[in-house]
């Protein structure tokens, strides 16, 4: 699977703003607080369900009331 496009639509403070990523190595550059760590904690909620931060073993999904969203494009190769 190779992952062409992350759209955040309500995660952390992330908010629409789509991330294209390209074949190959991609590297997320930007100042301090401008959604780096967010987007690597994105990629893991996406393709493991839980969060880096999660406490509980018992529970590591986000409740659903928190309201998560987001999604990507991906391909099969």
């Amino acid at each position: 699977m190779r992952i062409e496009q992350l759209i955040p639509i309500r995660f952390g403070r992330l908010r629409g703003e789509p991330l294209t990523l390209r074949p190959g190595l991609n590297l997320i550059c930007g100042p301090n607080e401008s959604g780096k760590s967010t987007y690597a904690a994105l990629i893991r909620f996406l393709l493991y369900g839980f969060s880096s931060q999660a406490k509980s073993k018992q529970n590591p999904l986000p409740e659903k009331r928190s309201g998560f969203r987001a999604g990507l494009k991906k391909r099969s190769i």
